[in-house]
């Protein structure tokens, strides 16, 4: 995938991981948003043909106060985030930011963690979900 338009490598990066991972990703056309873009792709379900609206995000931070600063950005932008890591941050530091940068408008966040994708909800964030099943 190359640069186009609007559309920054790193977003590219992610929707081809999401699309490996069997996620049905569509770019919206420029302009298809109106006025100043919200979100950076849409993703389809495969059987309900359901729409959602996500935005991309990446972390290169290794810290809970970098993985807080991107959820909060991409809370600002779609309720769903697909925030592909791209350090090695240790486990408790991401479930500390992922918490700490949840925000009441923040639905879901598709994580990208070690090469696997989980779809991370406000329960899971505050339970002890994210500690059993983050690999």
């Amino acid at each position: 995938m190359k640069y186009c338009g609007n559309f920054a490598p790193t977003e590219f990066h992610i929707a081809e991981k999401l699309a490996k991972s069997g996620q049905n990703v569509m770019f919206p056309r420029q302009g298809d948003l109106g006025d100043g873009r919200r979100n950076d792709v849409y993703l389809y379900d495969a059987k309900t043909y359901i729409q959602r609206k996500v935005e991309l995000k990446s972390l290169f931070g290794k810290t809970a106060d970098a993985v807080r600063d991107r959820i909060e950005s991409g809370s600002g932008q779609s309720n769903i985030i697909a925030y592909d890591i791209q350090s090695n941050i240790k486990k408790m530091w991401l479930i500390d930011g992922l918490r700490k940068g949840w925000g009441k408008d923040t639905k879901i966040v598709m994580l990208n963690y070690k090469g696997q994708w989980y779809e991370v909800d406000r329960n899971k964030v505050y339970d002890d979900w994210l500690e059993k099943n983050l690999k």
